[in-house]
């Protein structure tokens, strides 16, 4: 499972402003940073970000969580802001399982011998 977002920041003190994206459990015990690993450049630029929650939705599914954009503006005479859009949770089907060797080498002597009936029943006439 992912989460997929486009966000875009517009700090007005860039050395002191932050900007923060997290998806926390409840109790606040587990935390995924969604910003991890997107650059300050990327922010102001604005980028889509995707982020793994696998792990998160193992331990957490089906209960409630909180998902909490935060802007830290220490200047507080210009406000930031920040665009967000197009928040997707994204689940992943399951690969399809392949089938062992063995259960096609049944399968195939399987149908050989049909066959192999089907042709002495023809042969007997």
């Amino acid at each position: 499972m992912d989460i997929t977002f486009w966000i875009q920041w517009t700090p007005t003190d860039s050395t002191q402003d932050g900007i923060t994206a997290q998806l926390t459990d409840t109790s606040y015990t587990d935390t995924v940073d969604l910003l991890s690993g997107v650059s300050d450049t990327d922010l102001l630029n604005g980028s889509w970000v995707t982020q793994d929650l696998t792990s998160f939705a193992q331990t957490w599914g089906g209960q409630d969580v909180e998902l909490a954009f935060t802007v830290t503006d220490w200047d507080w005479i210009t406000p930031d802001s920040f665009t967000i859009d197009n928040i997707s949770f994204n689940q992943h089907a399951p690969a399809a399982p392949v089938p062992e060797p063995a259960t096609i080498l049944l399968l195939g002597s399987s149908l050989c011998g049909l066959a192999l009936t089907r042709k002495k029943k023809r042969d007997n006439r």
